[in-house]
C-alpha cells in the first residue's frame, strides 16, 4: 500500500507543511475535468501487472438480470452537473499531521485530530492554544499508527477517540465532555492487537442507527498473510458495528454473525478501509479501500446489505488476487488503476446548503497523486457523473463534515481546508 511509505516518511511530510501552506495560500479554485463513467474506458494497471488491460478509473455497473445489458443513466434533470460547479479550497489553518475532524451538536467549534495524539479546537477561525485532548505520550505514531479517528456521541456528552497505543494496540476510548474533557473518567471500550504497523485502519463513525462503526485493516504486511479479510473469527479486515457500554461494548443487534465468529462484524473482506462515512440522507456507508498492486476502490453499502463480504484478499477490486474464488462478494461502485493513483482516501457525500449543485456528490481523493474527485450515483447505483475537481493538493489523508453538511479537506502535511463555492 503506497500510503504506508508516505506515512513512514511522515517527518519529511511534516516538514512540507509550511511550504504547502504557502503554495496553497491562494485558495486554489477547481478546474473540472470530466472522467469516464462507463466500462469502455481502460486506464489499466501498470504494464505487466496481472490487472493490465482491466477496466479501471470507471464506475462498475450494478448486477443485471442475465441477458439484459446495463444502461447508462442520465443525471437527474433537477441536478446541476458537478463539472459546472466552481469550487475553491479555503485554508482554515495548519496543524501537526492532521487526520480527522469532528463536530459536537450545538457547538460552533471544529475539533481536529492530529496523528501525533492531540485534538485541537478551532473556534471562529482561531486555533486554541491548548489542546482539547493530549494523548501524545500514549500513542504510537510508527507507520500508519497514531490518533486515527474522533467522534462525539449524538448528545455531545462523550468524546470518543480511536488510536494505537504505545504497544501498537488499536484502542477505542471515551471521556465525559463538558467545557473540558474529564480525563480521569476515561473508559476503554475496545482493544485489538495489531500484528503489523500498517493497515491499522482506525476510522470511526456513528451510523444513522446510532451505533458506532469501527474500521480495521487486514493487520498489515502485504497480500494479507494472515488471510484476515476472509476470516470472520477476527475483527481484522472488517468494519464493526457496536454499542458502547460503561464497561466496554456490545455487538449491535442485527449483526449477521454469532459465536464462534465475531458478532461485532458488520462487513468483512476489506484490505485497509481508509476513511468511512455515512450519507446523511440515504444512510449508505461509503468506504475508500486501499489496494495492493493494481486497483483502488470505492464501495457503497446500504444499511441492510444482502452481501457483506467485500472480497479481499480473493479479489482486489474486481480483479482476482489470490486463493479460491468466492461465490459472491460486494462489488465496488468505482475502481482506478496505477496510472491514475496509488492510495485512495475516502470522503463524504455532500449534503450541505452553501454550494448549489453539489447535492449527492461524493468527494474522495488520492493521497499520492494529489487530486480530488467527485462522483454521483444514479437510481440503480451506477456512477453517472465522475469529475476531477482539484489536481494538486498534497498528502490528502482525510475529509471532514460539519454539522451543516459542509465538507473539509485534510492534508497530513498540515493544512485543513473548507470546500467553498468559487
Amino acid at each position: 500500500m503506497r500510503f504506508v511509505g508516505a506515512l513512514l516518511g511522515v517527518v519529511a511530510i511534516a516538514g512540507l507543511a509550511t511550504a504547502c501552506a504557502d503554495r496553497e495560500s491562494g485558495d486554489p479554485s477547481s478546474e473540472a475535468r470530466v472522467l469516464p463513467v462507463d466500462t469502455e474506458a481502460t486506464d489499466g494497471a501498470a504494464s505487466g501487472d496481472e490487472g493490465a488491460g482491466r477496466t479501471t478509473d470507471v464506475g462498475i455497473p450494478p448486477p443485471t438480470v442475465p441477458g439484459e445489458s446495463p444502461t447508462t443513466e442520465p443525471t437527474a434533470p433537477s441536478q446541476k452537473p458537478i463539472a459546472e460547479v466552481v469550487l475553491t479550497l479555503t485554508e482554515l489553518g495548519v496543524f501537526e499531521q492532521p487526520l480527522d475532524l469532528a463536530t459536537r451538536p450545538g457547538d460552533p467549534a471544529l475539533y481536529i485530530a492530529e496523528k501525533t495524539g492531540r485534538v485541537r479546537r478551532v473556534v471562529d477561525g482561531q486555533i486554541d492554544a491548548e489542546p482539547w485532548l493530549d494523548l501524545s505520550q500514549r500513542v504510537s505514531t510508527r507507520s500508519e499508527r497514531g490518533l486515527l479517528g474522533i467522534e462525539f456521541t449524538s448528545d455531545g456528552t462523550r468524546f470518543i477517540a480511536s488510536f494505537t497505543d504505545g504497544d501498537g494496540t488499536s484502542t477505542v476510548a471515551s471521556w465525559p465532555a463538558g467545557e473540558r474533557l474529564d480525563l480521569g473518567a476515561e473508559q476503554i471500550h475496545l482493544t485489538l492487537d495489531q500484528p503489523f504497523p500498517n493497515h491499522n485502519g482506525g476510522d470511526i463513525a456513528f451510523g444513522p442507527d446510532g451505533y458506532l462503526y469501527v474500521a480495521f485493516g487486514d493487520g498489515g504486511s502485504g497480500g494479507d498473510p494472515l488471510d484476515a479479510g476472509q476470516d470472520t473469527t477476527t475483527m481484522l479486515g472488517g468494519i464493526l458495528r457496536i454499542e458502547l457500554t460503561t464497561n466496554g461494548y456490545e455487538p449491535a443487534p442485527g449483526n449477521p454473525l454469532t459465536a464462534p465468529e465475531r458478532p461485532e462484524l458488520h462487513l468483512w473482506g476489506l484490505r485497509n478501509p481508509w476513511r468511512i462515512s455515512f450519507d446523511r440522507d440515504t444512510g449508505d456507508l461509503w468506504i475508500g479501500d486501499v489496494g495492493q498492486d493494481s486497483l483502488e476502490e470505492i464501495d457503497v453499502v446500504s444499511p441492510d446489505p444482502a452481501v457483506r463480504n467485500l472480497g479481499w484478499n480473493r479479489y482486489e477490486g474486481t480483479r482476482r488476487f489470490s486463493g479460491d474464488e468466492l461465490t459472491e462478494h460486494h462489488l465496488p461502485v468505482l475502481e482506478y488503476g496505477r496510472r491514475t493513483g496509488e492510495s485512495v482516501t475516502g470522503g463524504y457525500v455532500y449534503r450541505g446548503q452553501a454550494i448549489d449543485g453539489l447535492d449527492g456528490a461524493y468527494f474522495y481523493a488520492d493521497y499520492e497523486f494529489g487530486w480530488i474527485r467527485a462522483l454521483r450515483l444514479g437510481p440503480s447505483g451506477a456512477v453517472v457523473e465522475h469529475v476531477e475537481l482539484f489536481s494538486d493538493v498534497r498528502a490528502i489523508a482525510s475529509f471532514g463534515e460539519d454539522e451543516a453538511g459542509e465538507l473539509y479537506v485534510i492534508s497530513i502535511a498540515g493544512p485543513v481546508y473548507r470546500i467553498d463555492a468559487g
